[in-house]
Formats: structure tokens, C-alpha cells, sequence
């Protein structure tokens, strides 16, 4: 398989459609054809189907010749299109270039290595590295060479009336690269293929269009002269995308047009995107501009979002209707902080009429600062001189956030803030928890060894410990059972990973869990997990050690239904309690059978002892299989 490419495709058509008007060109002494395909009526839309054109001229006196030459230039481009969509298909790659022979006349050879240079080509490419094999260059450089010498022979205005009757799907400018240029030279050509080609050109032009100088607007003005009806239903989505785009000369032509009602979400737009000439160009309008404060000043949310000073200055300073700096209870400030954009931040809360708190929604700008690790602005909201946030506000929320994404300057700042600073156990020391569990070293030592209200390091019930366990965190695991004051006690959760953690926690001299606790469940999660060197370790513990069939064997079970066949052996040949091959009325089986664990189907089935019978359940394992 190989990908073409829309041009590669557009060159076949090119010339089946150029093979046409040349019968009738070399026809032209004496027929009506002629005639009417000058007028671009019918007769030259069936002549670029290659059909109808060459039934018409048979008319004339002296081009019976030349159809002969056109029906067989037409076959044999039919062929180089099979050719071109599947060089391994039927006509095959010697009936390529036999095609391409009889229909191309002569060229220079190409430039194999040579790649597409030409907008479409460029736009379709999808960033991908695209092969195109040999034949298909040949085929294109052909083709090129035979379009070249249609735009000569026929000129550029019976060319122009046969590409304006031309419907090409997603890149109606890309019919030919051998005619590109006349195509973007003509943007009454141009308009005449959208129109032809899309339901809603306008947006297809500026959607899709190629970006040169004048080029767009030029076939705008093409278009917007033809009547409404054959122009889209709703233009409000070209100006969208004419404003997204920064087209400003394509915006003010649509606004011109008085056929776009609606621009208060053109506004938002432009801010969003940092286009301040058409954020100007919107306001200023003189018919049905939008509020510079339009839906509640969403538009300087935005810009604030994006860090757009320049347009933040512009619609605070609008003469009429500007938004309040404090708009939707200070959003415009909390989204300049998320964003980093601390100049933004200044000038809100700089701002002489209306600024919004520094402490606006509880606090939430700091939240978000102190969340991102942005220092600055969380020194700036703490000293501003005016409403400044807690350094606690909504309960220490900074802290932990600061602590979930290991920010530790952060951290140590927020505790050491001279007023209302966050106690480093709030919240039942869930700051503790998060950097237990995400692994924080420094930032665990710090909270436990912090002078005042510092947390227990077995807050809530040893979570932290939990956490750190459960992902395998060994140094911190340690850290907090080996800790002098308020040590979490060796509690035990199922699914521990780390042999060594569970070693430790088993071996623990105070408070440490039985290796059988919950009737094995430890046993049964290891199993499960595949981790059969815990699973060993456990069986084998010289205290309280857990049975290998505990729970009715559930650990064979969860270990043959996810197909460790290691811990399937493992557990039947223990030589103390070991689990039967067939318990639980051979559940073992079926799940293996269902998951497809052959080895382990068969392992169960030739058990020596206690084996499951091969239709336990009512043949269940069999039904089981055979769905899978």
C-alpha cells in the first residue's frame, strides 16, 4: 500500500479533462462542438467527461483524425488513473508506462527525489513521510508536461471556463499543479470552482484557503457578488474562523457585507487568540458592535487567560461599556495566575476602578498559584496591601496541593509565612498523605520535623504509611514506622508490591500485622498480582503464616484465572495444606479456561491428585472456551 495524495489524484483528472477540449480544438474547422464549448454550455461539460465531446465533433468535416488520437489519449489515461491508485493492481506498472507513453508528449525526466513544493500538497501530507513509488512521479511529471501544453494551446480563458465547471471535493484550487497558478491568478475562477464545489464556500475559503497576498480577499469579493442563495446558509462560521485565523481584511469584508448578525462570540474569539487589530476592529464597528463587557466580560477572561496584555489594557480602557476588572467574581485574575502570566496578574490588581481581590473566590488565586509552583505570584497575592489572601485559606488547600506536586520551596514558604500560615497537619495531616504516597522524602521529613502542629505520622489511622507502602516507597515506609513520636503502626493493606516492604512490616518489632491476617487475604492479593516471591514468603513466614487453600483455595484461583501458572504450581505442590486441584466445584479451571491459560488448563487437568473432572460446573470450562 502507498498513499496519493488528493494532487497526485487531481492530475488524472486533469488530463482526462484536458483530452477533451484538445479533440475539439484539433475538430474546430467544421463542427458545432466548438462552438458551443466556447460558450461553456452543456457540450463542454460533457466534453471534460471525455464522452459526449468526442460523439458531438464526429460531426465536423476534417476532425475525424483527431477524435481517433483523443479516444486513444482517453484510454490510455483511463489506465494511467488504475495505474496511479494501485501500482500492483490489474494494468500493473509496464501498463503504466505504456499509458503514460501513448497519452504524454514528451518531457524532460524528472527529479525522482524531488518532493511536492505546492500548497495542497503540503496540506495534505498530515506530517507524515509519504512514499511515492517511481511510476507515479513519471505519471505526474507526464501529466504536467500534457496540462502545460492544454493551458497553451487553449489559452487561459477556454481553460478558465472548463476549470470553472470543474467539482473538486476539499482543495477546489487544487485541480492541476500545472495550473495553480492560473487558478490563483483568476479569482473569479477560483470562486466559480467553490461555488461549484461546496455548499458553503465562503467557509471553505478561509477555512482551506491557500494564504497569499490579496489572494483571499480578492475571491471574497468574487464571492459575495454572486447571489445569497449561492453562498452558505450560516456565515457566521466564516467570520469565526476569519477571526481564529486573524484575516483582518477577510473580517472586515464579511462585516461589510451586513450578512453576519451576531459578534459577541467573534469578540471572545479575537481575545483568545490575541488578534488586538480585530478586537478593535469588532468594537469600533458602527453597526451592532459588541460590548466591550459582552457576557459579563468573558472576553477579557479570556485574554487574561492567554496572557494578552495588550488587550486586557484595551478593553478595561474602552470608552464605552468596558468590562469591570473584577468581572465573574475575579476569573480574569484566578486564570492569569493558573497561566503564569504575572504581568496580567499586576495590572488587574493594579487596576483603579474595580480591581478584583487578591483574595477573590476564598482564595482561590493562591490555591491555583501555590498548586503550580508559581512563587512570585504567591508572594505578590500574600503581600499585596489590600484584601490579600490567608496563607490557610479553605483549609490549608495550598499547602496541599503545593505538597501533591512536590513544589517543597512552596511548601516551606507557605509554613513559614509570618501571618496565618497553614499548620502542617491540616486537614488531619493529609499534606503528610500526599507526599507519602507520591514518593516526597524531603518534603515528608520536613512536615514531621516542623516546630509547630506537625502531623502524626500515623494520622488517619496510618494512611500515610499505607500509601507509601502501596507503592512501594521503602524509605519513607521506614521513615514513618522508625519515627521517635507517634509512629504509624506496622498495619497491613493487600496488594503490597515490594517483598521488602512486606518483610519489613511483618518483621516489625511493635504492633506488626499477622501474615495471616483477614484469613490470608495478603496470601490471596499476592497470588492474584503474580507476585510469587511474596507469595513465597508468606507460606513460608515462621509465625502465623497463612494455609495455602485459605478462603477455599481463592488464591489458586485468582492465580489460574490471570494465568501465573508459577503461583498455580506453587500452590499445589505446598506441602502443608495445599489447596485442591478442583475446589471451589473446579473454579480454578474454568477461569483459565475462559481467559485462554492453556498450559494452566492442562496443568489442573493432570493433577495427580484431586484433579478437576473436565465437565465440573455442568461443563462450564467448555462453554467458557468456546465463547472465547
Amino acid at each position: 500500500m502507498f498513499y496519493v495524495c488528493e494532487e497526485d489524484r487531481l492530475y488524472v483528472v486533469a488530463a482526462v479533462i484536458a483530452m477533451a477540449p484538445i479533440a475539439i480544438t484539433e475538430a474546430s474547422r467544421g463542427t458545432k462542438a466548438i462552438t458551443e464549448a466556447s460558450r461553456g454550455t452543456k457540450a463542454i461539460t460533457e466534453a471534460s467527461r471525455g464522452r459526449k465531446a468526442i460523439t458531438e465533433a464526429t460531426k465536423g468535416t476534417k476532425g475525424r483524425k483527431a477524435i481517433t488520437e483523443a479516444s486513444r489519449g482517453t484510454k490510455a489515461i483511463t489506465e494511467a488513473s488504475s495505474s496511479a491508485r494501485d501500482c500492483d493492481g490489474p494494468v500493473g506498472k509496464a501498463a503504466s508506462a505504456k499509458s503514460l507513453e501513448a497519452a504524454a508528449p514528451p518531457a524532460a525526466p524528472s527529479d525522482d527525489r524531488r518532493e511536492h513544493s505546492c500548497l495542497p500538497c503540503r496540506q495534505r501530507r498530515w506530517g507524515m513521510d509519504v512514499f511515492v513509488p517511481p511510476v507515479v512521479k513519471k505519471l505526474k511529471t507526464g501529466f504536467r508536461s500534457l496540462c502545460t501544453a492544454v493551458l497553451v494551446m487553449l489559452g487561459e480563458d477556454l481553460l478558465g471556463i472548463i476549470l470553472s465547471l470543474v467539482s473538486v471535493r476539499d482543495q477546489p484550487w487544487a485541480v492541476c499543479k500545472a495550473w495553480h497558478r492560473l487558478v490563483l491568478s483568476r479569482p473569479d475562477l477560483t470562486a466559480s470552482i467553490l461555488v461549484g464545489s461546496a455548499p458553503d464556500p465562503i467557509n471553505v475559503l478561509v477555512r482551506h484557503g491557500p494564504v497569499g497576498i490579496n489572494h483571499t480577499t480578492l475571491v471574497l469579493d468574487r464571492l459575495l457578488e454572486l447571489p445569497r442563495s449561492s453562498l452558505d446558509d450560516d456565515m457566521s462560521f466564516a467570520l469565526h474562523e476569519a477571526i481564529r485565523r486573524g484575516f483582518h481584511d477577510t473580517v472586515h469584508k464579511l462585516l461589510s457585507s451586513s450578512i453576519v448578525a451576531e459578534y459577541d462570540s467573534g469578540l471572545n474569539l479575537a481575545a483568545l487568540n490575541g488578534h488586538l487589530d480585530i478586537v478593535r476592529l469588532l468594537l469600533e464597528w458602527p453597526v451592532n458592535a459588541p460590548r466591550a463587557d459582552c457576557q459579563d466580560g468573558q472576553p477579557l477572561v479570556a485574554a487574561a487567560s492567554n496572557g494578552h496584555l495588550d488587550i486586557v489594557r484595551l478593553l478595561l480602557e474602552w470608552p464605552v461599556n468596558a468590562p469591570r476588572a473584577d468581572c465573574q467574581n475575579g476569573q480574569a485574575l484566578i486564570e492569569a495566575v493558573e497561566n503564569d502570566h504575572i504581568d496580567v496578574v499586576n495590572i488587574l490588581l493594579d487596576w483603579p476602578v474595580n480591581a478584583p481581590r487578591a483574595d477573590c473566590q476564598d482564595g482561590q488565586p493562591l490555591v491555583a498559584a501555590a498548586s503550580n509552583g508559581y512563587l512570585d505570584i504567591v508572594r505578590l497575592l500574600l503581600e499585596w496591601p489590600v484584601n490579600a489572601p490567608r496563607a490557610d485559606c479553605q483549609y490549608g488547600d495550598a499547602l496541599v496541593y503545593a505538597v501533591t506536586n512536590g513544589h517543597a520551596g512552596m511548601v516551606r514558604m507557605l509554613l513559614d509565612w509570618p501571618v496565618n500560615a497553614p499548620r502542617a497537619d491540616c486537614q488531619d495531616g493529609q499534606a503528610l498523605i500526599e507526599a507519602a504516597s507520591n514518593g516526597y522524602l524531603e518534603i515528608v521529613r520536613m512536615l514531621l520535623q516542623w516546630p509547630q502542629n506537625a502531623p502524626r505520622a500515623d494520622c488517619q489511622n496510618g494512611l500515610a504509611l499505607i500509601e507509601a507502602a502501596w507503592k512501594g516507597h521503602i524509605d519513607i515506609v521506614r521513615m514513618l514506622l522508625d519515627w521517635p513520636v507517634n509512629a504509624a503502626r506496622a498495619v497491613r493493606r493487600h496488594g503490597y508490591v515490594d517483598v521488602d516492604i512486606v518483610r519489613m512490616l511483618l518483621g516489625w518489632p511493635v504492633n506488626a500485622p499477622r501474615a495471616d491476617c483477614n484469613d490470608g487475604q495478603a496470601l490471596v492479593y499476592a497470588a492474584r498480582n503474580g507476585h510469587a516471591d511474596i507469595v513465597r514468603m508468606l507460606l513460608e513466614w515462621p509465625v502465623n503464616a497463612p494455609r495455602a487453600d485459605c478462603n477455599d483455595g481463592q488464591a489458586l484461583v485468582y492465580a489460574a484465572r490471570n494465568g501465573h501458572a508459577d503461583i498455580v504450581r506453587m500452590l499445589l505442590e505446598w506441602p502443608v495444606n495445599a489447596p485442591r486441584a478442583d475446589c471451589n466445584d473446579g473454579q480454578a479451571l474454568v477461569y483459565a479456561a475462559r481467559n485462554g491459560h492453556a498450559d494452566i488448563v492442562r496443568m489442573l487437568l493432570e493433577w495427580p491428585v484431586n484433579a478437576p473432572r473436565a465437565d465440573c460446573q455442568y461443563g462450564r470450562a467448555r462453554i467458557e472456551a468456546t465463547v472465547i
